[in-house]
């Protein structure tokens, strides 16, 4: 059985080889880290939510900052579907 002589890889082999375990390891660092540290979101403030919140005398500007805090998209059709109270200050 014949061996074959060590030859020494050459440095720009080494170098690609580590920049690439290095890049894999910021990558999956990266990956891991967004799952772990992800803020939970508020929850959504449905539309029959903010009609009770209306009826039941929270303020209007207290409705306002929830919807806004929650991040909720409306749909137009959803929020032409809430009529104007008497009590609204909201013009």
């Amino acid at each position: 059985m014949k061996t074959r002589p060590f030859k020494k890889p050459e440095m720009h082999d080494v170098l690609q080889h580590a920049l690439s375990l290095h890049a894999l390891a910021a990558v999956l660092a990266l990956c891991g880290g967004c799952a772990m540290f992800k803020t939970p979101q508020p929850r959504a403030v449905t539309v029959p939510q903010v009609i009770d919140m209306s009826q039941s005398g929270v303020a209007d500007g207290e409705i306002i900052q929830q919807m806004k805090a929650s991040g909720t998209v409306y749909r137009l059709q959803a929020v032409l579907s809430i009529r104007p109270t008497s009590r609204s200050t909201m013009s």
